[in-house]
Protein backbone atom coordinates (compact mmCIF):
# COMPACT_ATOMS: atom_id res chain seq x y z
CA UNK A 1 0.00 0.00 0.00
CA UNK A 2 1.31 3.43 -0.96
CA UNK A 3 1.19 6.03 1.77
CA UNK A 4 0.83 9.60 0.48
CA UNK A 5 1.64 12.61 2.64
CA UNK A 6 1.08 16.29 1.89
CA UNK A 7 4.25 18.35 1.82
CA UNK A 8 3.97 21.92 3.12
CA UNK A 9 6.04 24.80 1.73
CA UNK A 10 6.87 28.12 3.38
CA UNK A 11 7.84 31.26 1.44
CA UNK A 12 11.33 32.45 2.30
CA UNK A 13 12.48 35.49 0.30
CA UNK A 14 12.23 34.51 -3.38
CA UNK A 15 11.95 30.78 -2.70
CA UNK A 16 9.52 28.29 -1.22
CA UNK A 17 11.04 25.72 1.14
CA UNK A 18 9.35 22.49 2.15
CA UNK A 19 9.14 21.11 5.64
CA UNK A 20 11.93 18.63 6.32
CA UNK A 21 10.87 15.03 5.83
CA UNK A 22 12.54 11.91 7.19
CA UNK A 23 12.78 9.06 4.69
CA UNK A 24 14.14 5.56 5.10
CA UNK A 25 13.04 3.95 1.82
CA UNK A 26 12.57 4.90 -1.84
CA UNK A 27 9.91 7.53 -2.39
CA UNK A 28 8.16 9.63 -5.02
CA UNK A 29 7.70 13.40 -4.92
CA UNK A 30 4.88 15.04 -6.87
CA UNK A 31 4.94 18.86 -7.02
CA UNK A 32 2.86 21.36 -8.95
CA UNK A 33 3.97 24.98 -9.26
CA UNK A 34 2.75 28.12 -10.95
CA UNK A 35 5.71 28.40 -13.38
CA UNK A 36 9.03 26.77 -14.23
CA UNK A 37 11.94 27.92 -12.05
CA UNK A 38 15.01 26.68 -10.23
CA UNK A 39 14.33 23.55 -8.20
CA UNK A 40 16.55 21.85 -5.62
CA UNK A 41 16.16 18.66 -3.64
CA UNK A 42 18.41 18.78 -0.58
CA UNK A 43 19.41 15.72 1.46
CA UNK A 44 21.43 14.94 4.53
CA UNK A 45 22.14 11.98 6.71
CA UNK A 46 22.53 12.33 10.45
CA UNK A 47 25.45 14.59 11.39
CA UNK A 48 26.11 15.77 7.82
CA UNK A 49 25.58 19.10 6.04
CA UNK A 50 22.78 19.58 3.49
CA UNK A 51 23.78 18.53 -0.04
CA UNK A 52 21.94 18.81 -3.33
CA UNK A 53 20.61 15.78 -5.21
CA UNK A 54 22.10 16.54 -8.66
CA UNK A 55 19.29 15.07 -10.77
CA UNK A 56 16.87 17.70 -9.42
CA UNK A 57 18.33 20.31 -11.80
CA UNK A 58 16.64 18.74 -14.81
CA UNK A 59 13.21 19.62 -13.36
CA UNK A 60 13.79 23.39 -13.32
CA UNK A 61 11.94 23.87 -16.62
CA UNK A 62 8.79 22.10 -15.42
CA UNK A 63 5.59 23.23 -13.69
CA UNK A 64 4.73 19.67 -12.69
CA UNK A 65 7.49 17.57 -11.19
CA UNK A 66 7.12 13.87 -10.54
CA UNK A 67 10.30 12.13 -9.47
CA UNK A 68 11.23 8.85 -7.79
CA UNK A 69 14.19 9.03 -5.43
CA UNK A 70 16.23 6.06 -4.26
CA UNK A 71 17.25 6.02 -0.62
CA UNK A 72 20.08 3.77 0.53
CA UNK A 73 20.32 5.03 4.12
CA UNK A 74 17.78 6.96 6.23
CA UNK A 75 18.04 10.69 5.65
CA UNK A 76 16.34 14.06 5.83
CA UNK A 77 15.03 15.68 2.65
CA UNK A 78 13.87 19.21 1.95
CA UNK A 79 12.85 20.81 -1.32
CA UNK A 80 13.49 24.36 -2.49
CA UNK A 81 11.45 25.85 -5.34
CA UNK A 82 11.93 29.32 -6.80
CA UNK A 83 8.35 29.29 -8.03
CA UNK A 84 5.26 29.12 -5.85
CA UNK A 85 4.18 25.55 -5.09
CA UNK A 86 0.43 24.96 -5.38
CA UNK A 87 0.41 21.26 -4.50
CA UNK A 88 2.97 18.79 -3.21
CA UNK A 89 3.03 15.31 -1.75
CA UNK A 90 5.43 12.48 -1.24
CA UNK A 91 4.72 8.77 -1.31
CA UNK A 92 6.79 5.85 -0.09
CA UNK A 93 7.19 3.38 -2.97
Amino acid sequence: QRYMTQLNFTKNGNSWISDEIQVSSDFNIHIERIRPAQFNIMQKTSGEKWAEIPEAEKYANKNVIDVDIQILVPKSIKIISYSEVTQAQYTAV
